[in-house]
């Protein structure tokens, strides 16, 4: 009797050991260790491009220099330095200047070539520009002086339309003309009332610019050497083609460069 009593208390024992580990939870993965292993976690990291500060998509504007704005009369107003004429800096300034023409005005004159080389307008039909507002060019937006050589020389820019996009001022061209104030002969600087002269031609005596197409002087074969400048940079047969380009219609073979205009009174209208 007392052995099978003892035998009922120990399958008692083992049932209440055995509801007891049924009752314990499962230990589970905590969040530390399920975050391991989730795909979301790359081992490998995303690069995303950096736009830095020199990494521009345009360029920065060139700051313009205002050189002023003088009458033939003021030249000695508005000085330039010698370098600013073929380094653009003079040509982004004359381009603030640009304004649009009226192709309902402009008259279509073809040009020619002189014995001496210059180009004038056609000489046929005179005076061609009696009135200068029917001129496909502007003589007078500005003048300016330039010391170089040990010389002084007037500037006189002339604004052209461009023959593919005539009525947009933004595409003008723009010729530095020059004229010389020294005697070619002597090298010795014209006289003050000789300089005067010239600018009253200039002024009421001519309505085109004549464009000499040499760096020599008419005539005398000493080369000016400011225009030659424009040779050395661009070449005896690159400046011949340019010129020839400019006679036959194309404004733009000139933009931007420094070439001789004469000065001079016709009584056959040739310069009117």
């Amino acid at each position: 009797m007392k052995k099978n009593l003892q035998k009922k208390i120990l399958i008692l024992l083992f049932l209440l050991i055995f509801l007891v580990s049924c009752a314990s939870p499962t230990p589970q993965p905590t969040a530390t260790s399920a975050a391991t292993f989730t795909p979301t976690q790359t081992l490998i990291p995303t690069l995303t491009p950096t736009v830095t500060a020199s990494a521009t998509l345009s360029p920065t504007p060139t700051e313009v220099i205002n050189y002023g704005i003088c009458t033939p009369e003021q030249f000695r107003d508005c000085p330039i330095p010698e370098e600013d004429l073929f380094n653009g800096k003079y040509l982004a300034f004359l381009r603030t200047l640009s304004k649009p023409f009226d192709a309902a005005k402009m008259k279509q004159v073809p040009m020619i070539t002189l014995s001496d080389g210059s180009l004038i307008y056609d000489i046929s039909n005179l005076p061609n520009f009696e009135d200068p507002s029917t001129a496909p060019f502007r003589r007078n937006v500005t003048a300016g002086m330039v010391e170089a050589f040990g010389h002084e020389y007037q500037i006189f820019p002339i604004e052209y339309p461009n023959p593919t996009d005539p009525l947009n001022s933004a595409n003008n061209v723009w010729v530095i003309g020059v004229r010389a104030l020294y005697n070619p002969n002597t090298g010795k600087p014209l006289a003050g009332g000789v300089v005067k002269e010239g600018i009253s031609i200039w002024k009421d005596g001519m309505n085109i610019a004549p464009i000499v197409t040499s760096s020599a002087y008419p005539g005398t074969g000493t080369i000016d050497p400011l225009i030659d400048m424009t040779f050395q940079q661009n070449g005896q047969e690159e400046m011949a083609a340019r010129f020839d380009r400019f006679r036959n219609g194309d404004t733009t073979a000139l933009d931007g460069l420094v070439v001789r205009i004469y000065i001079a009174r016709s009584q056959n209208h040739w310069f009117e």
